[in-house]
């Protein structure tokens, strides 16, 4: 016999606050039903959150794997979506302002003044997390407790080195300049934070702030140790840097180097991620076209899909 979507929604909804209170989070149940409030959360400011519990199940339509539809919902502070699809055992958090965001208001048809949003594609049967949202996916619970929504995170670039350089000693920004590269993920960096949140991954000296003067150099060789003992250096320059649960790190770097710095960084988006070198740059300069319109107030619409 198959499951109702209210068994379903009960059953996942006891899943996520067993995982929650498995953390150590003080996770209660509304006295009183209903609001759409499935769960309270303390966090770390004492306050309680409000968390919407929505499900997907393995039997959906081909194709609709992370697709909620009809949702009714006023923005709300300390208010909190937690998702989860079954068949893709994916769990993404979106607070209020992040869900309106991202989702697309029905304006026809039974469902007018509800929102829908997609969070998968389906590329040859294979469905997947769509790119935009993968910053969504949660590991852990950790964002509701700190309240670290992406609209209040801090925002950095980390952007590749390159090998091209100018022959005389001057700052990091103008050092590697004559890369085509590295210009492009300069000024698409530009586009969205100020120069002080932009730092080049030098595989020699490391995390540089753009101001930095340096001499020119060889590429030193690398290996895994050596990409190990990189990695290692860098993760405690940022560590000492910033403040990691507030801060968000956009790297645009080779995926080998990348690996070494991912699962230190609770937040962290790569558009980069599993491009071959002749792909990156096209990509850097998509980014920065896209970059662009949002700066100018141009957004696409996204239609529900039912």
């Amino acid at each position: 016999m198959s499951t109702s979507p209210s068994q379903l929604g009960k059953q996942v909804e006891l899943k996520i606050v067993k995982m929650m209170r498995k953390e150590g989070l003080s996770v209660t149940y509304p006295v009183v039903g209903g609001k759409g409030i499935d769960a309270l959360v303390k966090k770390s400011n004492g306050q309680d959150a409000e968390i919407q519990i929505m499900a997907r199940g393995e039997d959906v339509k081909d194709g609709h794997a992370a697709l909620f539809a009809a949702i009714t919902h006023v923005p709300r502070k300390n208010y909190w979506f937690v998702f989860y699809s079954m068949r893709l055992d994916t769990i993404l958090i979106l607070s209020s302002k992040e869900f309106v965001y991202e989702s697309s208001l029905n304006t026809d048809g039974k469902n007018v003044g509800k929102r829908t949003i997609k969070f998968n594609g389906n590329k040859n049967g294979a469905e997947y997390i769509l790119e935009r949202f993968e910053k969504y996916i949660a590991k852990d619970f950790s964002r509701i407790v700190t309240g670290a929504t992406e609209c209040m995170l801090k925002k950095v670039f980390l952007i590749s080195c390159a090998k091209r350089q100018r022959d005389y000693r001057c700052e990091a920004q103008f050092l590697y300049a004559e890369s085509p590269m590295f210009r492009e993920s300069l000024e698409y960096a530009r586009s969205v934070v100020s120069d002080d949140a932009i730092f080049v991954l030098s595989t020699k000296h490391h995390l540089v702030p753009l101001n930095k003067p340096l001499d020119p150099y060889d590429q030193p060789p690398e290996d895994e140790k050596g990409r190990a003992e990189w990695g290692t250096a860098v993760i405690k320059q940022i560590e000492s840097e910033f403040d990691l649960p507030n801060t968000k790190f956009v790297i645009l770097f080779r995926d080998d180097h990348c690996e070494e710095l991912t699962p230190h960084l609770p937040h962290k988006q790569l558009p980069l991620k599993g491009l071959t070198q002749g792909k990156r740059l096209p990509k850097v300069r998509e980014l920065l076209f896209s970059g662009q319109k949002e700066k100018y107030g141009i957004k696409e619409e996204v239609q529900p899909t039912e």
